[in-house]
């Protein structure tokens, strides 16, 4: 008999029912997953948690916010973010790692999990890192904190108040809710350390330091009240501007103060009044003055002037002197002058018409221009340095205009700021113009407001520069600021700053190529700088042509690119780098081929770092260039032996000439290397312009000086490339003598590598059978004769009477050579 599981169900219902409970478990499972939390740790445990052996271990509290109960058993626990996944706590111990609902669990990190199930597999570091708590699943990410350096014995949690605050914990917590003192302050958490440690001998300290706290301040407080009653004591006297002369009866002083001193002098006090006025012009003679004061023939407050004469450029000083009787203890004790430097009065008058008259020198020859104008824009005023600005040359037709008038089109300069100069605030601003009169230029002007006797706007003045060469120096600075030099790209810096500014949602999916160009260094070091620069400057070329518009090209580096695709995705991005490579190789007339390894990230996630994905776009050029430099080299080589053939003449038997020897002799070496040799001996000449070797005649001391070069010049190609590396030294000897009168370097006999010697000869005889440009062939017999006649002093001779007497090549080759002969001379 069939049980039924859900009896009285048909079958529809029964799936219904069964899809029902799925969700709710999968509801369940994600709410017990965001139900935990990482609430507080202790990085560096002195004395608050201890294992059974009395140990104190670092820490972790896990708090579950729901009300239901959850197993953490299968959840992951890491000290690494690339690492999440580097601990699961184990199942089967339920009665362990379960958390109640609301409830806390502490899990022990001691890097220890054989003591339990609630022991982690790391400890943490009080230095600082990052805890994350992963779900079973092992994708989602449940809790992450990155917490920086800890003390001992002072936790880090969350705040009670705010979950989403991180404060470190005075009095540590674990397995309770967060509470007691806390901070945010690392440096206050720090300072409590130091005061709980050191209490009593810190509050003696802190108490002393009250103490003389008080001390001070109170004492300073005395001193400043002794410090204002002097000061107000001496400023009353001293802060008056006049003169004051205290004289006794006899007319000597007694008294003066610092207007006086400075004035007459130190060391007046008992001198008469005589000798003080004896050089001054006085409108009374003084001693009859200070008689007729004694004898109270003088009113009070009687006056009278004298003039001193000046010092060095000074004014004549012209004082008016006013007198009254100085009373001490209510009787009279001589005499009181009180002086009065009238001097600026007397040249008022003066120096206001000298400062008109400067006032208009300086209108009209200042090195700014100025323009006085009126509420309604009338011009009133106009200096010379304005008409040159303007281009014009009729000030009096200037006087007739309105400053609207004075640029195409019609421009206010201030009608919009107009309640900023009621305010006397001056208006300041750079504007580009066109005068009437045709000349552009930028205008840097400020707007003065002048004011009339009721406060309200009159005038204004308004001052222009011709800032032009100015603007377009800084329109240059900008665009070198931000743009690589060589290639006119943008640079680093630019695209670092773009790259931030770009990684938002908006942009995304976000793509990032990273590229390297191929052959740079051997390009630089072999042909030099600007070659390289050359090859830059055409990939450059290249990357714009394949790129749109709106994407950010920038030189990376030295010979790195890096490109921003914004709202890209991978895809695109390898399609244009398809793109890129696809116009590298149709490039012609080129030195050596362009080619560039590309590297592609795409960011598609807000939660992403856009750093990490120039990290892989990087990670994946330099694969790329590891897996296609052999391939490149090779391409490279095949590039130079088709340059090199218009310039070199050779025939297909030199290789095979090489090939015979190699195998006589059973050199180490293969037949690639000796087929790279016979095309590839004259690399020197690659980037040489050799058209004077087709004239006929002997070379110049130029001309020599110049082909002597190229064996050098390919030993330095030949070293760079791995390929061609081994048959570097005999590119470089190739045109030495055995009797050292060769070049470059003179080496003579076996000094000579064999290489070397053998590929003399082959070139040699081949040279001679087909023929140059600038020299006919010879015959067969003719070639070996001067073999024969040149053995000893040019070639090896050993290696000559083996070529003569055995290479089958020479049996064999008339056919061939003739028509190779005619090819030549044709050309």
């Amino acid at each position: 008999m069939k049980m039924k599981l859900f009896p009285g169900l048909k079958p529809p219902s029964i799936i219904l029912t069964c899809l029902i409970v799925v969700l709710l478990l999968w509801h369940f499972s994600a709410e017990s997953s965001a139900s935990l939390r990482i609430s507080e740790f202790m990085a560096s445990n002195g004395s608050i948690i201890l294992d059974q052996s009395g140990k104190p271990n670092d820490w972790i509290e896990i708090h579950n916010t729901s009300s239901q109960p959850i197993d953490l058993s299968g959840y992951f626990i890491s000290d690494k973010l690339n690492e999440p996944l580097k601990w699961q706590i184990p199942e089967g111990y339920h009665q362990e790692t379960i958390v109640p609902g609301g409830g806390f669990i502490i899990l022990i990190a001691d890097g220890n999990p054989d003591h339990g199930p609630l022991h982690l597999d790391f400890e943490l570091s009080k230095a600082g890192e990052s805890i994350i708590l992963t779900a079973p699943n092992g994708n989602t990410a449940v809790d992450v904190i990155t917490f920086g350096p800890q003390w001992k014995d002072v936790s880090y949690g969350r705040s009670a108040t705010n979950p989403e605050t991180w404060v470190f914990y005075l009095s540590p917590s674990p397995g309770n809710p967060n509470q007691g003192a806390k901070t945010a302050s690392y440096w206050i958490a720090g300072l409590y350390l130091f005061y709980k440690s050191y209490k009593e001998l810190f509050l003696t300290f802190f108490a002393f330091l009250i103490i003389l706290i008080y001390i001070s301040i109170r004492l300073s407080q005395v001193l400043k009240k002794l410090r204002r009653v002097e000061e107000k004591q001496t400023s009353l006297i001293q802060a008056v501007p006049e003169i004051i002369l205290q004289l006794n009866h006899k007319g000597q002083v007694e008294w003066l103060n610092q207007p006086g001193i400075n004035f007459f002098g130190e060391n007046v006090l008992g001198k008469g009044c005589r000798e003080l006025f004896k050089n001054a012009v006085s409108s009374v003679p003084i001693e009859d003055f200070i008689q007729d004061h004694n004898s109270e023939k003088l009113p009070p407050d009687a006056h009278f002037i004298t003039e001193f004469p000046s010092h060095k450029d000074e004014l004549k000083k012209i004082i008016d002197w006013s007198s009254n009787p100085c009373i001490l203890q209510g009787s009279k004790n001589g005499i009181l002058l009180v002086g009065r430097d009238i001097t600026q009065q007397q040249y008022n008058e003066k120096r206001i018409k000298d400062s008109e008259k400067n006032y208009r020198d300086l209108f009209e020859k200042t090195p700014i221009g100025i323009l006085k104008v009126d509420v309604q824009e009338k011009i009133l005023d106009i200096n010379q340095h304005i008409l040159d600005i303007l281009g014009a040359s009729d000030k009096e037709e200037i006087l007739q205009m309105n400053l609207v008038n004075l640029f195409i089109p019609e421009q206010f300069l201030f009608i919009n700021d107009y309640k900023q100069l009621t305010k006397n605030q001056v208006i300041s601003e750079d504007r580009e113009c066109t005068s009437q009169w045709g000349k552009r230029f930028w205008l840097r002007y400020k707007i003065f407001p002048i004011f009339g006797d009721s406060n309200e706007l009159k005038e204004m003045i308004i001052t222009g520069e011709d800032v032009t060469e100015r603007k377009e120096a800084e329109g240059k600075l900008q665009y070198i600021s931000l743009h690589d030099s060589l290639t006119g790209l943008y640079n680093r810096p630019f695209f670092e700053e773009e790259l931030k500014r770009l990684n938002t949602e908006r942009q995304y999916p976000l793509s990032v190529i990273i590229g390297d160009v191929n052959g740079l260094k051997i390009l630089n070091d072999t042909f030099g700088h600007l070659e390289g620069d050359q090859l830059l400057e055409r990939t450059a070329e290249i990357l714009q042509r394949c790129c749109r518009h709106e994407d950010i090209i920038s030189r990376w580096g030295g010979d790195e690119y890096a490109i921003i695709l914004p709202q890209t995705d991978h895809e695109t991005a390898l399609q244009i780098c398809d793109r890129i490579r696809n116009e590298c190789q149709i490039q012609e007339n080129i030195l050596i081929p362009i080619s560039i390894s590309l590297g592609v990230s795409t960011n598609s996630l807000p939660t992403q770092n856009v750093q990490k994905i120039i990290t892989d776009a990087e990670e994946k050029m330099y694969q790329e260039k590891l897996i296609e430099s052999d391939h490149y080299r090779r391409k490279m080589l095949s590039t130079f032996i088709s340059n090199l053939k218009p310039k070199t003449w050779h025939s297909a038997d030199l290789c095979r000439l090489c090939l015979w020897f190699g195998m006589v002799l059973n050199l180490p070496y293969s037949e690639e290397e000796l087929m790279y040799l016979t095309d590839l001996h004259d690399l020197g000449k690659i980037n040489m312009d050799i058209s004077f070797l087709s004239q006929a005649g002997s070379l110049d001391e130029d001309g020599w000086k110049k082909i002597k070069k190229h064996p050098e010049i390919g030993y330095r190609i030949a070293q760079a490339i791995h390929q061609i590396s081994t048959i570097a030294d005999a590119i470089w000897a190739h045109h030495e003598r055995w009797d050292g009168a060769g070049y470059p370097r003179g080496l003579s006999k076996e000094n000579i590598p064999l290489l070397a010697r053998i590929m003399a000869i082959a070139d040699a005889y081949d040279a001679m059978r087909c023929g140059r440009p600038y020299k006919s062939p010879l015959t067969k017999e003719e070639a070996i004769n001067e073999l024969l006649r040149c053995s000893g002093s040019q070639f090896d001779p050993y290696l000559v009477s083996l070529f003569i007497k055995n290479c089958p090549i020479i049996i064999s080759e008339d056919t061939s050579i003739n028509v190779k002969n005619d090819q030549i001379m044709g050309k």
